[in-house]
């Protein structure tokens, strides 16, 4: 894994998930700093490595290999009520991340914090994908799909635009539908 083209790539796939990469110094490492990310404790490794894995690969067009090696490069430490996932072979500065690991344990920084038009939680706990960041020279801005809904617990029907096809959450009861219809959309 070649660091140095992997840690700007990991620092916007985690930016894209709408989670703030933090500066971390994790066990064994002696003071030394290297790339971290906080996330709400009901978010399963398994999980948080495919919400990585699927923002790696749109946001970089990196080989599969080069993704696969970073997710399984990661670490992690509990943090009270989160987890903090970490790259101890990804170095970074003092000062070169906005964070310090210790302030990243606040609920701004969960995974379950839902950003209206930014981020999205699939499922009932699962991968975040996210909108609106503008995309690198050489790449295609992300798709958006209006996604129609039903609630099949209560009736209630709304629509919401995303850049996947997605599950989401009904206001009403709080149950998680598939949609029933979803369009490409033009967004600006």
């Amino acid at each position: 894994m070649n660091t140095d083209t992997v840690k700007p790539r990991l620092i916007k796939s985690i930016l894209s998930m709408g989670l703030v990469p933090v500066q971390y110094s994790g066990r064994s490492m002696y003071g030394s700093q290297c790339v971290g990310v906080a996330v709400g404790g009901d978010v399963s490794p398994v999980n948080f490595g495919a919400g990585l894995a699927s923002k790696a690969f749109s946001a970089s067009g990196s080989a599969y290999r080069e993704v696969i090696e970073t997710i399984q490069a990661a670490d992690s430490d509990s943090m009270g009520l989160g987890t903090i996932f970490y790259w101890p072979s990804i170095a970074v500065e003092a000062g070169e991340l906005p964070l310090d690991a210790a302030e990243a344990d606040e609920p701004g920084f969960s995974i379950d914090v839902v950003i209206e038009s930014e981020i999205q939680t699939l499922g009932a706990g699962g991968v975040v994908l996210s909108t609106g960041l503008a995309p690198v020279d050489g790449e295609e801005p992300e798709g958006w799909f209006r996604n129609h809904y039903k609630c099949t617990q209560c009736g209630h029907e709304w629509h919401d635009d995303w850049s996947a096809q997605c599950d989401d959450r009904c206001n009403d009861c709080g149950s998680t539908m598939t949609p029933y219809k979803s369009e490409d959309i033009e967004k600006d």
